[in-house]
């Protein structure tokens, strides 16, 4: 199966996201009354408000998720010209909507004026892009010279024989364009020690295969290096101020270290999430893609450019590192899934704490492992030996192809993301509560097989 498909619809989602950001950039901007779509001419009875505009992504999602159905279907059949068709199909209804929502803001408000700073602050995108594509074959070349290849360990014993020094270019080409576009201070310099440290430590794991004990140490230093370079989670936002407690609460204002110890704990903790979630060719530096793309939308909504400079330059690298490392990959991330947790944290502090927005994006990836960890207690397993029970295995067993089961969560998660970025306060609490309780329930059925399932419903 060639990767044309997937790209278009990679293409068709990207096209959703932009159309979702553009009303939500524009509303405020707009007349009480707007057309909902551009035809011509339009009467009283085709005019609704600003908000009627999120029908037009709403129903472009819609098309998208109903036409990647299709798509799987297809493919099961082995139809590949046909799952093309209709993959280029989708593609251009997703065009012809993105470009509806385009036009109505150009007719009626105040357009979309691309400035010269707009222009400029694209250039880490790109700049950081083809570093990476750069970088990936050169790192191939060296890793198949050095014999650096993944080999059988633990549960996973079909693996297949690939580079796996996807962290050497993803810090190598995130370093090399953040010190083009951004003055190198204390804090920067910090984040650039803590990635080197694990680039090392992680490309020492790939090698050698480090005992967890070391590995967690080695992450822990990681995070003290970014709080001694003053980086840190300084306040919370209080979700529920609206009943009248404080609108934040202040972690610096104790004799105990609460800022410091918080910003441990998520540093910690996100290195080791985004690490677990990378078992599939593409996973997690495709969800990395869609995080560092809120993270972006986050820091364009409070005028943060650091934090936006630094979300496209890993979201470039990132994806310039896709090209290689999506299904069939040539290249794994191996232990730089500990170096994009490491990077990943550090924005979500650099974009002003909002960690309720980066827990909601990470929803899937967290719940994931909580699951994980409770499933391996409850089975008597040490925590830190791994298995076949994540997610993505779970609906590889259930018949999807890895590019499927990829897919999914790209857009999940990419669903997730666009919530956290329209959703404030005590609507984020209740977004992140009903995705764990979603969860839940998922990981209870998703344990039982269809058969079971039937059985079960026979008895009741």
């Amino acid at each position: 199966m060639s990767k044309t498909p997937t790209l278009i619809l990679a293409a068709s989602f990207l096209l959703v996201l932009i159309s979702t950001l553009v009303v939500y950039l524009t509303l405020s901007s707009l007349p009480p009354e707007v057309p909902l779509w551009y035809t011509l001419p339009w009467g009283v009875e085709r005019l609704s408000s600003p908000k009627g505009l999120y029908t037009i992504p709403i129903a472009e999602a819609a098309a998208f998720f109903v036409n990647l159905l299709i798509y799987w279907g297809l493919v099961k059949k082995r139809e590949e010209s046909a799952a093309q068709v209709f993959a280029s199909l989708g593609l251009a209804i997703s065009l012809l909507l993105t470009l509806s929502v385009l036009r109505i803001v150009n007719l009626v408000g105040p357009g979309l004026k691309v400035s010269l700073a707009t222009l400029n602050l694209l250039r880490p995108l790109a700049v950081g892009f083809f570093f990476s594509l750069g970088l990936t074959p050169l790192m191939i070349r060296i890793g198949k010279r050095l014999r650096l290849i993944d080999r059988p360990h633990g549960p996973y014993v079909d693996v297949r024989p690939l580079v796996r020094l996807g962290g050497v270019v993803l810090f190598l080409a995130f370093a090399l364009t953040i010190l083009i576009f951004l003055p190198l201070d204390k804090h920067l310099t910090a984040l650039l020690l803590g990635g080197l440290w694990l680039t090392v430590i992680g490309t020492v794991d790939d090698i050698f295969n480090l005992s967890p004990l070391v590995l967690g140490t080695a992450h822990l230093a990681a995070a003290l290096i970014l709080v001694l370079g003053g980086v840190g989670i300084d306040f919370i936002s209080n979700p529920l101020a609206f009943l009248g407690g404080p609108r934040i609460f202040q972690l610096d204002l104790w004799r105990i270290p609460f800022a410091d110890l918080f910003t441990l704990l998520w540093v910690f903790t996100l290195i080791n999430i985004v690490d677990w979630l990378d078992g599939l060719d593409g996973l997690a530096t495709g969800v990395g893609v869609v995080a560092s793309a809120v993270i972006l939308g986050i820091s364009l909504i409070f005028h943060t450019p650091v934090t936006a400079t630094l979300s496209l330059a890993l979201g470039g690298v990132l994806l310039g590192f896709l090209v290689f490392n999506f299904s069939p990959a040539k290249i794994l991330l191996g232990s730089g899934g500990y170096l994009l947790g490491f990077f990943l944290a550090v924005l979500g502090i650099y974009s002003g704490g909002k960690i309720a927005t980066a827990l909601l994006v990470l929803a899937l990836p967290v719940l994931d492992t909580m699951f994980v960890l409770l499933n391996r207690l409850r089975r008597g397993r040490p925590l830190h030996l791994g298995d076949r029970t994540h997610l993505h295995h779970r609906l590889l067993e259930r018949g999807l192809s890895v590019r499927q089961v990829v897919l999914l969560e790209w857009g999940l998660c990419g669903l997730l993301g666009g919530a956290a970025l329209f959703l404030t306060g005590w609507k984020k609490l209740l977004a992140i509560a009903a995705v764990f309780v979603v969860g839940l329930v998922f990981n209870q059925l998703s344990g039982l097989t269809i058969s079971e399932l039937k059985g079960r419903w026979r008895r009741e």
